[in-house]
């Protein structure tokens, strides 16, 4: 049988997290920073949909790199991001 590998989402409100979310290594938790999400939509900096789906993208892309056992790479993982919205552009 082959080994599963879960990943925990948890809504959180810290003020410590730099952004709107982080990938906590080793412990496959992405943690979404619920207060930073809402504060850029109350302030139509980002849609709070849009925020979300793009922080989950781009936290799940960490994880896939140490599943892969891919060096951590800000670079790599943004430019997957951008391409997706270069391509399916954000959602109305």
């Amino acid at each position: 049988m082959k080994k599963q590998h879960k990943i925990k989402i948890e809504v959180v409100r810290y003020d410590d997290i730099d952004g709107f979310g982080a990938y906590c290594s080793g412990e496959n938790i992405i943690l979404l920073n619920i207060d930073s999400i809402v504060i850029a939509d109350f302030e139509d900096e980002l849609p709070m949909k849009e925020a979300l789906l793009f922080t989950l993208m781009h936290e799940f892309g960490h994880c896939l790199e140490e599943k892969l056992g891919l060096e951590f790479s800000e670079e790599r993982v943004n430019k997957i991001v951008n391409e997706y919205i270069e391509k399916y552009g954000q959602s109305n």
